[in-house]
């Protein structure tokens, strides 16, 4: 594994109150390797074009089962985190799919500059190299935590 989940004083101090009884609302777990935020590249497969809507925009891709079960084991990772009792959401869907959610800056995506937000875009045979943080979510008040990832970038490969 090429990182860790680091507590840090926040997320520590959340799971303390939380033990405690004390109310607690959200916390983050971000991903480290050498002491910086770990960042890593896998190539995803497209398995639509971006989805847009209300709630954001996304694309559904899916990944090779090698890169899948990596995932997966990154999902384990991040459960031993969890508090006994809370429901915790995996990264990847039972076909081994997951949506990237696209953040949208100046009309445009943030991660992929060379989309446009109006653009219809065809991804029909082609591969992404998608580059991520991997970080946990922990949501004490619904006692539902899961990871996610935030794109760094998207190019086709």
């Amino acid at each position: 594994m090429p990182f860790e989940f680091r507590i840090d004083k926040k997320v520590k101090n959340a799971l303390d109150d939380y033990a405690n009884g004390r109310p607690v609302s959200m916390v983050f777990v971000n991903s480290y390797e050498d002491g910086k935020q770990a960042v890593l590249s896998k190539v995803a497969t497209p398995l639509s074009k971006i989805y847009k809507n209300d709630y954001g925009h996304s694309l559904l891709v899916t990944f090779d089962p090698l890169t899948s079960d990596e995932l997966n084991r990154y999902d384990t990772m991040a459960g031993r985190l969890i508090p006994n009792g809370f429901t915790f959401k995996k990264l990847l869907n039972d076909d081994m799919n997951m949506y990237l959610k696209l953040k949208i800056k100046d009309n445009k995506y943030e991660a992929a500059s060379w989309i446009g937000v109006e653009d219809d875009v065809d991804f029909e045979g082609a591969n992404l190299a998608v580059t991520f943080n991997f970080s946990v979510w922990i949501n004490f008040e619904n006692k539902t935590a899961g990871t996610f990832l935030k794109i760094v970038s998207l190019t086709k490969v």
